[in-house]
């Protein structure tokens, strides 16, 4: 792995969708008690849900994969539950909860996910109030599922730099400038 190029890697690992997405360390302690007590099916669960990049990435990810292809792709929660059924988002979201628990949750990862939830939350927010404020209530949900993946390619690459960085052939500390140049350049793809 050391011998080929670090966006090359990255790529690979995205295709092959070899990377967990972590979610925020307080919602992913709150949704597990949830599931936990039995809550599945209420709607603080899935507003919980609602506010992790990470939690709807992999849900929109399930309900509109090639399994779907010909359906209308399912642009809020709500969707994606009613097409994968309760059971099964809850064990997606219960898997991805237990993924992020693991090692991958490291120091990378805790140095930029906070600035990147609070960025994800206030753009959702704002997108919603936007959406709100102009008269589109119908799609205000929309909005805010918008604005809060608009840049879920940075924990993308931050998760898969991460992977690399602890890699057993490579291991190595990535710089900060390497990250944010990383980031910055390759986030849209």
């Amino acid at each position: 792995m050391a011998n080929r190029p670090l966006a090359e890697i990255i790529t690979e690992m995205i295709d092959a969708d070899r990377l967990c997405l972590s979610v925020h360390p307080e919602l992913l302690v709150q949704v597990m008690a949830s599931i936990a007590h039995g809550r599945v099916g209420s709607s603080q669960l899935w507003a919980l849900i609602g506010d992790d990049p990470a939690l709807i990435c992999r849900l929109f990810s399930a309900a509109n994969s090639s399994f779907y292809a010909g359906l209308p792709k399912a642009l809020s929660i709500d969707e994606a539950v009613t097409r994968l059924g309760l059971d099964k988002a809850v064990r997606i979201v219960e898997e991805n909860c237990r993924n992020s628990k693991g090692p991958i949750q490291r120091e990378l990862l805790s140095r930029y996910m906070p600035s990147l939830w609070q960025h994800a939350q206030g753009y959702a927010t704002g997108a919603r109030w936007l959406a709100r404020r102009f008269g589109y209530l119908a799609i205000s949900d929309q909005a805010y599922c918008t604005g809060l993946l608009h840049n879920i390619g940075k924990l993308v690459l931050l998760a898969a730099m991460q992977t690399v960085a602890g890699d057993g052939d490579l291991k190595m500390e990535l710089s900060e400038a390497l990250v944010l140049e990383v980031i910055s350049t390759t986030h849209v793809e």
